[in-house]
């Protein structure tokens, strides 16, 4: 019995003597335990994390200095007084070629200013989270239009940002179809229907009411200012506007938008065209000093069209603009405009629809200024080839579109 006696009083003692290592508080230089006497209580600052941990007195001791405890330290902070972060003056609202210039010395892209200015999500807004504040927002000018020209790097980022954060609700196509509320989903209990951005109340709506509700949410829908930065903003809300454009059968990309006036593309096919650094231009040039005037067809390289039909692609229109400009230039040439198919589908469809393309072609032209009688436009199907119509690479080069200069 004696034995066993024995034996309890050495297991208490060890349990009391690892008890008092396992657990104990912080005390001078010692961060405390837990459990086990390695385990030491955290004195990190954690991210998203402003509880303090009661068992560190570490925080208690450092409050005494600082006159902050680690929570206080955790929590989001103003700058020091005077002091702004880089990018909170955002982008000024310019348009054109003022726009273009203030936008590459805010991305340090020109030689003069060699330190870029990150846009981020500091960029002030001041507008507040209430009905008056949002009432306002819907129609604020300064809201109107999107700050970015749109691009093909900026749509793209824009899809990858919506996806991630707005298509589960929204769906990734825009019409409110998202995971939570598909009835593919067999476990969708979404309270609320997210909004179809594809409907035309959101269509025609101005860029505050997505900006807006972007910074604060909406009903059930909680704010993104603090996981996209000022930029990416503008970016998703390009991209719903290019979600919005197919919906319509509209264009919205770094070409051209039909969709609306509140964005600019970033490839202005208008401005001003340096014809001296133009290879269209160039050949036009050999072809007029030519002495015969119909031995050589110039390929417009960049001229394209949706299969099957005759609608000019929006990139098609910076070669279509160069050519007006030579055609200005050169005020007494003629030029015919042809269209060549492949030998897919059958000869007759083939011959309307080059005829159709070059027509296309020549109403461009036109509308950019070019007398209709300077132009002649003919489609010759597939009976021109270039290349053997028996690979895909030899189609590819049947398809074309090409002019002549008839007459100078």
């Amino acid at each position: 019995m004696r034995k066993y006696q024995g034996i309890l009083v050495v297991a208490a003692l060890i349990i009391s003597i690892f008890g008092f290592e396992a657990c104990s508080p912080a005390h001078g230089d010692h961060p405390g335990s837990e459990y086990m006497p390695d385990m030491g209580h955290s004195i990190a600052y954690e991210a998203n994390t402003i509880n303090e941990y009661y068992y560190n007195t570490w925080d208690t001791e450092s409050g005494k200095h600082s006159g902050k405890t680690l929570k206080e330290l955790s929590l989001h902070n103003k700058p020091v007084e005077g002091t702004i972060p880089r990018g909170y003056a955002g982008v000024v609202n310019a348009r054109g070629a003022d726009r273009t210039a203030k936008m590459k010395v805010l991305q340090g892209q020109t030689t003069n200013n060699a330190i870029s200015v990150p846009i981020n999500g500091q960029t002030p807004y001041y507008i507040p989270n209430t009905e008056e504040g949002r009432t306002y927002a819907y129609t604020a000018s300064e809201l109107t239009n999107n700050p970015y020209p749109i691009t093909e790097d900026g749509l793209k980022n824009g899809k990858e940002l919506y996806e991630i954060y707005c298509g589960i609700c929204h769906g990734n196509k825009g019409d409110g179809n998202g995971y939570l509320v598909d009835e593919a989903n067999l476990n969708a209990k979404y309270p609320v229907a997210p909004t179809n951005y594809l409907t035309d109340e959101m269509i025609d709506a101005q860029n505050g009411r997505y900006y807006h509700t972007i910074m604060h949410g909406k009903g059930v829908m909680g704010a993104y200012s603090d996981k996209l930065s000022y930029e990416e903003r503008w970016q998703v809300i390009h991209y719903i506007r290019a979600l919005q454009a197919k919906e319509r059968k509209l264009t919205y990309n770094q070409y051209e938008n039909t969709l609306n006036n509140w964005a600019v593309p970033f490839v202005d096919t208008d401005e001003a065209i340096d014809l001296d650094k133009s290879q269209l231009a160039s050949s036009f040039d050999k072809a007029v000093a030519a002495e015969n005037t119909s031995a050589t067809s110039l390929k417009l390289e960049n001229v394209f069209f949706d299969t099957g039909n005759a609608t000019l692609k929006a990139e098609s229109k910076l070669e279509l603009n160069i050519l007006a400009a030579i055609l200005k230039k050169y005020e007494m040439a003629n030029i015919e405009v042809a269209g060549h198919t492949d030998s897919d589908g059958n000869p007759e469809s083939n011959m309307v629809l080059s005829d159709a393309r070059a027509n296309a072609v020549k109403a461009y032209l036109v509308a950019k200024g070019i007398t209709g009688n300077r132009l002649k436009a003919i489609g010759y199907g597939e009976t021109r080839p270039v290349a053997n119509n028996v690979t895909e690479t030899g189609k590819a080069q049947n398809r074309r579109t090409e002019f002549t200069v008839i007459s100078k």
